[in-house]
């Protein structure tokens, strides 16, 4: 049996003991709830250990990969059933922290263990505020949506946020394109 098949049978084994804490506690209609869920991998999940909706729950394989991450296994299982059990309102307040330690869990929100080197970070480009010159972090399409003048943007005091001064010749790049094409248009 592959590294990967185990940590699933295991899964499924976790997932039984779940639906027998749920018996013994008089909740059927949960242990029921349990059972219609699905496990899946998912390996696009590089920094989160699991996700959880309402029909199945996903555990990363790019971190479950590692075996340095199998002591760590099960406390994910449950707490990724205990988001699945209680519905996706709940996040991580206090009825699903009580019901993760019910389930056997630790009741924490997030883990320690070991990611993939290779994560791809997110990149910025940076805006400013108008007033209070904060330098404001947005992602590409956003940056390239305010240079063209698409959208607007307000900072949490209220003000515009304009393109920072550093990417400037960005915007020179943005008005050359917006002059070809009302050229091409006339």
């Amino acid at each position: 049996m592959s590294y990967r098949d185990e940590l699933m049978s295991q899964a499924l084994n976790i997932k039984a003991e779940l639906r027998q804490i749920l018996l013994d506690n008089n909740k059927p209609l949960l242990a029921d709830k349990l059972d219609s869920l699905d496990i899946r991998w998912n390996q696009f999940l590089r920094r989160t250990a699991g996700r959880a909706n309402r029909s199945f729950i996903e555990l990363s394989w790019p971190i479950f990969s590692n075996p340095e991450n199998k002591k760590d296994f099960k406390e994910t299982v449950i707490h990724e059933f205990a988001h699945s059990v209680i519905g996706p309102r709940h996040g991580h307040n206090a009825l699903w922290k009580y019901t993760c330690l019910r389930l056997g869990g630790n009741g924490r929100r997030c883990h320690s263990m070991m990611t993939p080197p290779n994560i791809k970070r997110r990149i910025y480009r940076y805006a400013s505020c108008a007033r209070c010159q904060c330098a404001v972090p947005l992602p590409p399409k956003f940056f390239k949506r305010l240079l063209k003048g698409e959208i607007q943007i307000k900072h949490t005091c209220g003000e515009l946020v304009i393109p920072h001064p550093l990417d400037v010749h960005k915007e020179i790049l943005v008005l050359k394109h917006r002059i070809q094409k009302i050229e091409g248009a006339l």
